[in-house]
């Protein structure tokens, strides 16, 4: 009887993992960013590093965001887009 629990805890954890990971490969973006600032718009700024992550509402730190770029958001003077800026859950 304890290995047949044994057992079905060990699929139990197999499947609450296997739907976070699911849940994180659907959902995660790739973005360029740049760490947002009070008083600054973000289109006045520039957004050079990459980030996958999933947007929230009300999470910190808040960033300035653009579509990722496909070159690693190494593109010359790649200004940001996003205002307000949106706050992001890093993977």
């Amino acid at each position: 009887m304890k290995r047949i629990k044994m057992m079905l805890l060990s699929v139990a954890l197999f499947a609450v993992v296997g739907a976070a990971l699911a849940f994180k490969a659907k959902f995660s973006t790739t973005f360029c960013e740049t760490p947002a600032q009070a008083g600054v718009a973000c289109e006045a700024k520039f957004c050079p590093t990459k980030i996958t992550g999933v947007k929230t509402s009300s999470v910190n730190p808040f960033y300035c965001t653009t579509t990722y770029d496909g070159n690693n958001c190494n593109t010359p003077n790649l200004k940001c887009f996003t205002t307000p800026s949106v706050s992001l859950i890093p993977d």
